[in-house]
C-alpha cells in the first residue's frame, strides 16, 4: 500500500509538469497559507468583482480556513496544489519560497510582498542577518519573478537593488492593493461595526491596536507589559478604552498566553483575518518597526513607536535611514510611551505627517487592485 501511494504521488507530478499551463487558472499563497488576506485578497476581489471566467485557488496551512464560496481552497503541500501551481497561468504570492518545480514558459509570477515603507533592513541589504535557508528562498524567488508591485520609490529602490530580481522583472508602481481600502470613501462605520462584532466591542469606545513585529529569534520580551498603566493614561486621554494585541504570523503561537485578555479591556485580535479591517476600525496604533504604521498614517490617525530593545534589534536586522526620519511619537520605555501619550498634540502630528509624505510620497491611491489585473490581463489572464 505504500509503495502504491507513493508511485500515484510520482505518476500525479509527472502528469502536472507535463500537463499544459491554463491562463484561465490562478492559485494564490498568503504567507505560507495564512488564509485569505493581505494584498492577495483584494486583487481576489477585484477579479471576481469583474466576472472574469478565471478560477480562483488558495492555498491553505488549515483546510478548515475560511474563503469566498467563489474561491477553491486547497492544502498547501499536497499533490493536488502542486498540480495546481504547475498548471497555473498565473501565480501570486507576498512572501519568499524556494520554488518546488520549474516555472513553465507561459507562467506568470507576481510578487505582492506584504509591507510597504521598510524600517527594517531587508533581503540583501540584510544578507548577514538572515539565515541560508532563508536567503536561497529569495533568490530562487527572484529567478522567476515576472513583476512585484511597489508603495512608493523607497520600496522600488530596495526592490531594484535587493530582491535578487531577474533581468526583466517589472516593478509596478501600484501600490499596495490592502491599502485600496484605506481610500475608500464611506466604509469605514461598516468596518467598524464589522470589526466590533466580531471582537465583541462596544462601538463606543476608542480602539487601541497593538501590532509589534518579530524577532528573529521569537523573543517577546521586549513586547508592552504594563498594559494596566497603558490602559489607565488612554482612558485618562481619550476616555472608555478597548486595547487589540495583534502579533506577527510569525510568533501568533505565542498570542494566547502572553497577556491577560479580558472583554472589553484586553482582546486577542491576532487571529482576525484581515489586519487592514483593524487599521480602519481602530483609533490609534501602537507598534515598534513595523510597516503597519504607514497604513495608519496614511488615513491620519495616531502613531506611537516604542523601542524597547533598539540596539538588539539593530544587531538582529540593523534599520534603513527612513527609521530615523518617521513622523511617529517614538520611546524608548514603557514609561516614556505613557508620557507621549499624555502629552500628544494631534496638531504637531498632523504637520510631520504632511513633512514626512512630501519627502517620501506613496503610489497608493486606491487603485492598486484594479490596476494589477489590469496588468494580469495584459498578460493573457482569462
Amino acid at each position: 500500500m505504500r509503495y502504491s501511494k507513493r508511485l500515484a504521488v510520482k505518476l500525479k507530478s509527472a502528469y502536472s509538469r507535463l500537463s499544459p499551463v491554463n491562463p484561465g487558472k490562478v492559485v494564490f499563497d498568503n504567507i505560507a497559507g495564512k488564509g485569505f488576506g493581505e494584498n492577495l485578497k483584494y486583487i481576489a476581489e477585484e477579479i471576481h468583482r469583474r466576472s472574469m471566467r478565471t478560477k480562483l485557488y488558495w492555498l491553505v496551512d488549515d483546510i478548515n480556513t475560511s474563503v469566498p464560496p467563489w474561491i477553491t481552497k486547497i492544502q498547501l503541500g499536497t499533490p493536488r496544489a502542486q498540480h495546481e501551481l504547475q498548471t497555473a497561468g498565473f501565480i501570486i504570492y507576498n512572501y519568499r519560497r524556494k520554488w518546488p518545480f520549474k516555472k513553465k514558459k507561459h507562467q506568470i509570477y507576481l510578487q505582492t510582498w506584504h509591507g510597504g515603507y521598510a524600517m527594517k533592513k531587508i533581503e540583501k541589504d540584510a544578507e548577514d542577518q538572515l539565515p541560508s535557508w532563508y536567503l536561497a528562498c529569495a533568490r530562487s524567488d527572484g529567478n522567476v519573478t515576472d513583476a512585484v508591485i511597489a508603495d512608493g520609490k523607497q520600496e522600488e529602490e530596495i526592490y531594484k537593488r535587493a530582491f535578487w530580481l531577474r533581468d526583466g522583472c517589472e516593478i509596478l508602481r501600484t501600490g499596495s492593493p490592502r491599502c485600496d481600502i484605506l481610500f475608500q470613501e464611506n466604509c469605514d462605520p461598516a468596518i467598524r461595526r464589522k470589526v466590533c462584532s466580531a471582537l465583541n466591542i462596544d462601538e463606543s469606545y476608542y480602539i487601541v491596536l497593538y501590532a509589534p513585529t518579530f524577532r528573529n529569534n521569537g523573543n517577546t520580551d521586549c513586547y508592552l507589559k504594563q498594559t494596566a498603566a497603558l490602559i489607565d493614561a488612554l482612558r485618562k486621554k481619550y476616555g472608555n478604552v478597548v486595547l487589540l494585541i495583534r502579533l506577527h504570523p510569525n510568533v501568533v503561537k505565542y498570542s494566547g498566553g502572553l497577556y491577560d485578555y479580558m472583554p472589553g479591556r484586553i482582546i486577542n485580535a491576532s487571529f482576525f483575518p484581515d489586519p487592514q479591517e483593524l487599521v480602519i476600525a481602530s483609533d490609534l496604533l501602537i507598534s515598534d518597526y513595523s510597516s503597519i504604521s504607514f497604513d495608519f498614517a496614511m488615513i491620519r490617525k495616531p502613531v506611537f513607536l516604542c523601542f524597547k530593545d533598539l540596539e538588539a534589534y539593530k544587531a538582529e536586522r540593523d534599520l534603513y535611514p527612513l527609521f530615523y526620519e518617521v513622523p511617529f511619537l517614538t520611546a524608548y520605555t514603557e514609561e516614556e510611551l505613557i508620557a507621549q501619550i499624555e502629552t500628544f498634540d494631534v496638531s504637531t502630528y498632523y504637520k510631520k505627517l504632511d513633512g514626512f509624505f512630501s519627502k517620501y510620497p506613496t503610489y497608493n491611491n486606491g487603485t492598486a487592485a484594479s490596476q494589477i489585473v489590469d496588468w494580469l490581463v495584459k498578460k493573457g489572464m482569462k
